[in-house]
This record gives C-alpha cells, structure tokens and sequence, in this order.
C-alpha cells in the first residue's frame, strides 16, 4: 500500500536507511512520520500528505501538489525529522550510495563494492531486482516499485559477467 490514497502524480521523497530497523524503531518512526504529515504544513495552510516505511529500511513521503504545494521550509522539516530520529540510533537516511536489493518479502541493503562483489559471486545477478529510489513521483513508484539492477541508476558502476 504505497501511500494510500495520494493521487499519482504526488511528488514523494524517499530516504533509505544503511540497515534494517528494528520492530521497536520502526514503530517509533512510524509513529513520527505519522504525526508529521497530519500536521504538516507550508505557509500555514496544510499539506494533504503521507508517510509510510517499506521493507524496515525504506521510509516514503509524499504530498499531494495539486492541493497546495509544500515550500522548501516545510520540506527541510520533514529532512529534519528523519535526521533527529537518525542521531541516537545511529541510522544513516541519506547515504545515496547503497541500494535495496528485494529479498524474502524483506531487503538486503548493499553499497557498490558489496554488489559488486555478489554478482561476482553468482549470489546476485543483473536481473535481481533493486528498489525503485529515484522515482520522481507516486504513480512511477507504484508502476516501477522494483527495478533490475541492470536498469538501476547503479548499472554503468557495475561489471556484469
């Protein structure tokens, strides 16, 4: 359920942490997020918006722009968020280097040299898919949730055999 009922053409952010969150942080986060976007707005009017987290290690915001857009104060603090609930337990939402390769309903969170090395290995292969973390907007998410390495903004930093 990618952000419920925004429309498609909802303009989303999305943050991957460098590990899986544990039940009791990812209860807590939610939580946060979900205060958030209720009460979210941008020059005091407010945002019709949404929150959720993907695979323990995915968090999505997104915000309906055809009702009022959100300005860029309002947006800093949503960044603002993930990077207080990012300090004390020690989880990195904005390292853009690592990707989520879908695992067992779950994920696996790698960086370059540790897909590198996976393909080499044989443990991955240029059609295991990855997240989708470069969408530009919810209906792209929702029709490309999943996208295969090969076609992944990583694909030209990689060695295929």
């Amino acid at each position: 359920m990618i952000l419920g009922q925004l429309p498609a053409s909802s303009r989303i952010w999305i943050f991957q942490s460098d590990r899986l969150l544990v039940d009791e942080e990812e209860s807590a986060l939610l939580e946060e997020l979900k205060k958030f976007v209720s009460g979210w707005q941008a020059h005091g009017v407010g945002l019709t918006a949404d929150a959720e987290i993907l695979h323990s290690s995915i968090v999505v915001i997104g915000v309906d722009e055809s009702k009022e857009p959100p300005s860029g104060c309002s947006i800093d603090k949503a960044f603002g968020l993930l990077k207080l609930f990012s300090e004390p337990s020690r989880i990195d939402f904005f390292n853009r280097l690592i990707l989520n390769i879908s695992y067992c309903n779950s994920a696996k969170i790698l960086n370059l040299e540790q897909i590198q090395a996976s393909l080499n290995h044989g443990d991955l292969s240029a059609d295991s898919l990855v997240f989708n973390s470069l969408a530009n907007n919810l209906g792209e998410l929702r029709d490309n949730t999943y996208l295969t390495i090969s076609t992944s903004w990583m694909a030209p930093k990689l060695r295929f055999a």
